[in-house]
């Protein structure tokens, strides 16, 4: 609920409505109530807009699942794993499921080999 009224009282006020800002509101919002969310909105028509409104303008996010280094695989496997419930609770449609394509030259550390060694490890 956006709220007009200037006498309103917040809780708590998150500054900044990017990824991370409106992802803290969020949850915040699920633990207490009277969370305010402070920042631009983004333009209604991003054609028509010529500032700055955020570090991102794109509406894919690059993601993957298959990484060198277990940790950042498994935390991507886990962000992932709510899409489908972000999308249903805010009902806007941002996540396609697409596949990976990766290509490098050899490499002393040779990260296709991480890539398959993460990958048999989490199953992916």
């Amino acid at each position: 609920m956006v709220s007009t009224d200037p006498t309103t009282r917040f809780r708590v006020a998150v500054v900044g409505k990017g990824m991370i800002g409106s992802a803290a509101a969020r949850h915040l919002s699920r633990q207490t109530g009277g969370v305010a969310l402070i920042g631009p909105d983004e333009p209604a028509v991003r054609t028509e807009h010529h500032d700055v409104f955020g570090s991102h303008y794109d509406e894919g996010r690059i993601y993957r699942t298959l990484d060198g280094d277990p940790i950042w695989a498994r935390l991507a496997e886990r962000s992932s794993a709510r899409y489908e419930e972000i999308e249903a609770a805010s009902d806007i449609r941002f996540h396609e499921e697409v596949g990976m394509l990766a290509a490098t030259v050899p490499e002393p550390d040779d990260f296709m080999e991480a890539y398959a060694r993460v990958g048999t490890r989490l199953g992916v």
